[in-house]
């Protein structure tokens, strides 16, 4: 995912898991995030995380 799109406290998907991001480091392209099932932190490659808009959007919208 293009990395100015990635913002904090968007809910994107890394490797089948749904993480939230804490923070965006555009010159490194990486990513802190929290994992949603057991809020292990880590960092993840821009490039690796996909927006999932059915999965995580607010509930009043259906695709």
């Amino acid at each position: 995912m293009d990395i100015m799109q990635i913002k904090p406290g968007m809910l994107l998907d890394y490797r089948n898991a749904t993480v939230e991001i804490l923070d965006v480091d555009e010159d490194l392209n990486m990513a802190l995030v929290r994992r949603q099932t057991d809020s292990a932190q880590f960092t993840a490659s821009c490039d690796e995380l996909n927006e999932n808009p059915q999965a995580h959007g607010d509930g009043f919208h259906y695709y």
